[in-house]
Parts: C-alpha cells; structure tokens; sequence
C-alpha cells in the first residue's frame, strides 16, 4: 500500500514532558498537547478509514514529501529541537528568568531539486559558512544571500555529526528576483536556562507542540499563573512567539473532546487572496477547527491565537 492512514491521537498532560528546576507543577487543570496518529497503509487499516469518518487515507509524499523516511525523521528532530528552543527562549523572557542562546549555524530541512547542492547537502547538516562569510544563524544567511548574483561560485562548509567538510556549488534562482543555494533553513541553536530545563518529547517529532510547551514552562517558572481549566492546543512558536499554523488540526481537536477538555487553543493566521487562488478549498487552521467542531458537534470552544501573549491574555482574562 501506497498510502498513509491519519486520526485522532493521544492528549497527553504537559507537565509530564517539562521539567523546571524549583518549578510550580500543579495537579489540577494542566495543559495539554494532543497528536495525530500516523499509520503505514494496509487492506484492513484503509477499510476501517474508509468506515470511520474521524480517519483519512493520505498519499506517502504528502508525509514524507521526495525524502527517505531516514531524511523524515531527521527533520522532524530537527524541527522538535527548535521547538523546544523557541519555547524557552518565550517562556523564560516572559517570566523574566535568565535565558542564554548561543547559535551555531543553520540546519538543512530540504534541498530543491533544482539546487546544485541537491543530493549533496542533506537534512540535518549545518551550514555554518558561505564561502568566507561566518553564518551564526538564518538572519546571517539571507542577508550574505541577499545580493548573490545568479550562478555565483559558493563554497559552503557543513558539519554533518562529527564531521566537517567543504562542498562547492552555485547559486541558482529562487523566485522574486532572488538567488541562492536552495535549501530550506531553521536556527542551529543552543539554549541554556537559569533556572535548569528539561523538555523529553517521549520520541514525539515535529513543531506543532511549541505554543504548549512555551505555556506549560511559563506556568512552572511564575507561581501565581493559574488555569481554571483543563486547556488543550496547538502551534509552532518562533523566538519572537508568533504563532503558526500546524497539520492535522481537525484530529487534534477530535482528540482534545475525546479527553473531556473543553477549551482548544488553534493558530490564527489570516488566509491570503494568493494562497485562494492556487487553493480555492484551502481553510486555514481556525476556519478547519471551527468547521471540524459543527460537523461533529463537539463540546469544545476553539480559542484563536497569533502569539503567546495572546495566549497568556487570554488564559488571565477567562
């Protein structure tokens, strides 16, 4: 089979994936991430996908996209790892706790086909320099790229695990009038807390738990925050803590009333007329939520975020 199943996963409490030195963990009404199950294809696994409305039957690239499952999962610890950067890096300034970052290059997620570095550069590698220039972080390198011209000679030095090594190549067009090498790119960072952190996601992949990891490491780190309820959510999270839209929406929140939780906290990000016109079906994840919640007629209200900010005004305010 040719094919992957999705549904509903696990909502699983917060609290027992962070740990903060001399943190606050409180018992009752505790945050919560929900996942989405992910299940190879077979006759018996489609057939109950096919009778149970909660479940869908999704193709192979639109998981795992032209990589190996190998070049998958390594992507998926990547983006995990940032993650879990991004969420101290809010969580720790907003409780005004010590925070320090130190950046060590930019990861490789994925290689353009057109790019001549394709099937050179793997995901995973960092880059760490563009012919002579030092990279410290995603910000360095669109600004080095920003007046590269086209089939400019570049010289890129990679550590891939413990090794290191030099690959040559040239820029290519990217679109907008840009070039560069081709590669889509996330912070090599590492984050060091005062007080200590632990984030252990149990084998968990993926960025979609960022909001939820930022709110339960705020919740530990200042005392007197508290929730009068059980809170469920979803949302990648960049250092600045803007908020942004993940997969499988619809089976996260299924997931969350499943559990009895009674609040969902979803991205908002506002669809484009752009993304309309080459996807006219295209719902972002509010509209999804939202539609998923008066399909099945659930028992839970879908809180829209754009920040953590948002989210903490929100959870002091109700």
């Amino acid at each position: 089979m040719n094919n992957y199943v999705e549904g509903p996963g696990s909502a699983d409490r917060l609290a027992k994936y962070i740990t903060v030195s001399g943190g606050t963990v409180r018992q009752k009404n505790s945050f919560y991430m929900t996942s989405v199950s992910v299940a190879k294809g077979t006759p018996l696994i489609n057939l109950f996908a096919m009778l149970n409305s909660h479940y869908e039957m999704v193709s192979n690239d639109s998981i795992v996209g032209n990589q190996t499952n190998q070049e998958y999962e390594k992507v998926q610890d990547v983006y995990m790892s940032s993650a879990e950067n991004a969420a101290k890096i809010v969580a720790y300034k907003a409780a005004n706790k010590k925070i320090h970052v130190k950046n060590n290059g930019i990861y490789v997620l994925d290689v353009m086909n057109k790019s001549t570095f394709y099937q050179r550069l793997k995901p995973g590698d960092v880059l760490q320099r563009v012919n002579k220039e030092k990279i410290n972080n995603s910000s360095d390198a669109l600004t080095y790229m920003k007046n590269t011209k086209l089939n400019q000679p570049l010289t890129l030095t990679v550590q891939r695990g413990k090794k290191h090594f030099k690959l040559t190549g040239k820029s290519v067009h990217l679109q907008a009038g840009r070039n560069g090498i081709g590669i889509s790119l996330v912070d090599a960072q590492k984050v060091s807390t005062i007080p200590n952190s632990r984030i252990n996601a149990h084998g968990v992949g993926g960025p979609s738990a960022g909001l939820m990891y930022a709110l339960q490491m705020y919740s530990e780190l200042v005392s007197n925050f508290k929730i009068k309820e059980n809170i469920a959510g979803t949302g990648t999270i960049d250092d600045k803590g803007n908020v942004g839209e993940i997969g499988g929406i619809d089976k996260k929140i299924i997931t969350a009333n499943q559990k009895g939780i009674k609040i969902f906290l979803t991205p908002y990000v506002k669809g484009t007329k752009d993304v309309k016109k080459v996807e006219p079906e295209h719902l972002t994840n509010y509209e999804l939520a939202e539609k998923t919640v008066k399909k099945y007629h659930l028992n839970i209200k879908i809180i829209p975020i754009t920040s953590f900010n948002d989210a903490i005004k929100y959870l002091k305010e109700s």
